[in-house]
């Protein structure tokens, strides 16, 4: 089963949530997803607030989990990032792979692993990172992890994690700012079933009132286009004009969430 190309957000408990108390999980596609601000559901004392949870009573298998941004607003311990695995040992053939996965108690929580490859993903938490943890009968050498990034929040010691878990691969630690990410990080999204679509995750970590969006491969001069938020998709534009080039300037503090993060829906009209 495919999940891809979402814009999901707010939903109570869970954003993108692949769950089965009975049946055997298997053979799951999760991509292209932007998942964020997953709030408290009321019926439930103890929310778990999780982006994304992939998981359930029996083991899980053939998951795929690559080119997902999730974001939550506030750093709250109750809120988690990303949980693959859940409850139960045995989970195999796991592959997570070119993500961003920022905020909550954890950006990834990776449970009762068998074997899994995690790697070229990006993660930052304000006091947590990443956890893992494996089934017991699990052997350390088939859970591979390499080449990702994690953004300093302070508290991170990846050497510490590394001798922790036993997860020996080539992975690096990048500076932020006073323990947060900086800088602009844009994921452009074009749909594949609606050529004119594009879904845009834009991270404002210096909160700046506008930001620049370049898009090389997806806005040629010319081009009509218009943007609109993806919390508020049938309201006014937060941009709309002709392409000078291949980039355009994007108001961020219209919305309840920005100016630091913002989902957009691009519509493009080719001459």
């Amino acid at each position: 089963m495919r999940i891809v190309d979402n814009i999901v957000f707010e939903n109570a408990g869970f954003g993108i949530h692949v769950y089965g108390e009975s049946p055997v999980l298997c053979g799951f596609h999760v991509e292209g997803n932007i998942c964020f601000a997953t709030s408290r559901d009321p019926s439930n004392p103890q929310p778990p607030q999780v982006n994304i949870l992939l998981g359930g009573r029996k083991p899980i298998s053939n998951i795929v989990l690559r080119a997902n941004c999730t974001w939550h607003p506030q750093a709250a311990e109750s809120k988690r990032g990303v949980d693959v695995g859940y409850r139960p040992p045995g989970n195999t053939s796991i592959l997570i792979e070119d993500n961003y996965f920022m905020c909550g108690a954890n950006a990834l929580e990776l449970k009762g692993i068998l074997d899994a490859t995690v790697r070229r993903n990006v993660f930052w938490a304000p006091r947590g990172m990443v956890q893992v943890t494996f089934a017991p009968e699990g052997d350390r050498s088939k859970v591979v992890f390499e080449d990702n990034t994690f953004i300093a929040n302070g508290s991170f010691d990846p050497q510490k994690w590394s001798a922790e878990t036993g997860l020996r691969g080539e992975n690096k630690l990048v500076p932020g700012r006073d323990g947060r990410p900086a800088g602009l990080f844009v994921f452009a999204r074009p749909n594949p079933y609606e050529p004119e679509r594009v879904h845009l995750a834009v991270y404002n970590w210096d909160h700046l009132p506008a930001v620049r969006i370049d898009l090389p491969n997806l806005l040629k001069k010319g081009d009509a286009y218009r943007v609109v938020n993806g919390v508020d998709y049938f309201g006014p534009p937060v941009a709309q004009s002709k392409a000078e080039g291949s980039s355009f300037t994007l108001p961020m503090g219209r919305n309840r969430y920005e100016p630091e993060f913002g989902a957009y829906v691009l519509v493009r009209v080719r001459n």
